[in-house]
């Protein structure tokens, strides 16, 4: 995707959180916003995430619900102990950042 192509609607819908769990390699990708974009997060975004985030932290189960984010289909029947989250941009990413991560 070309950066002169790339709106700012399409810039807020990019991936912007992965969830991850690590024991089975599921993983779910939230907007900027916390929308869920999908819950079947490719293993390209995966490996994006694992390799070139900004921040990660262990999911929090008394901090996390806060953001009201929703839960993937997987994580229904499931603790997410055990899952980390991912954060692939921040103030001091790069607009090169945005293009280079996987749409999910």
């Amino acid at each position: 995707m070309m950066a002169e192509t790339l709106s700012y609607a399409t810039a807020i819908e990019k991936p912007y959180l992965v969830l991850v769990e690590p024991k089975s390699g599921r993983a779910a990708a939230y907007d900027i916003h916390n929308r869920l974009l999908t819950d079947e997060a490719s293993a390209e975004l995966v490996a994006f995430a694992l390799s070139r985030h900004v921040h990660s932290e262990p999911w929090d189960e008394l901090k996390d619900p806060a953001f009201d984010r929703a839960l993937p289909r997987w994580a229904h029947d499931a603790s997410l102990r055990g899952c980390t989250l991912y954060w692939l941009r921040n103030g001091w990413s790069k607009f090169r950042d945005l293009l280079d991560t996987p749409d999910q």
